[in-house]
């Protein structure tokens, strides 16, 4: 391996400045993003909902959401039609508390991951649901 000259090296300690940078805005802004997230926490709890068991809120690298409990109907719906991606698009966006439905629905394109970030906290939402009732 052969050494760097001076130019080199300069440009490597530049470079090194510009990631360190970078990695501390991207940890601000998910400080950010997370205090964001527990207001939201915060707001629906104070309504008198349980979180984990009412509403989940997630967060994400394209923001955060906040969904209600699914109804036993609309996961009957969910699991029926798997593969169906207007389907689980339809099912992700009737849940959503904030962003709205609408704004939710034009992430979709672009954010793949976004329908099942949100149905695994909704299904995890009515596994808890449906593990208390069992109790009863």
């Amino acid at each position: 391996m052969s050494k760097l000259t001076d130019e080199e090296k300069k440009e490597l300690a530049a470079l090194e400045e510009e990631v360190e940078v970078e990695a501390e805005a991207d940890a601000d802004a998910s400080v950010r993003q997370h205090l964001e997230a527990m207001r939201l926490r915060k707001k629906y709890t104070a309504k008198g909902q349980k979180h984990g068991t009412d509403f989940g809120v997630i967060e994400t690298k394209i923001g955060n959401f906040v969904i209600r409990k699914p109804k036993d109907t609309e996961i009957d719906t969910l699991l029926e039609t798997p593969e169906d991606r207007a389907a689980n698009e339809n099912f992700v966006a009737a849940l959503m508390l904030e962003p709205t439905a609408a704004e939710v629905q034009m992430l979709f394109p672009d954010n793949p991951g976004l329908i099942g970030a949100v149905s695994a906290v909704a299904l995890e939402l009515a596994k808890v649901t449906r593990a208390a009732e069992v109790k009863k």
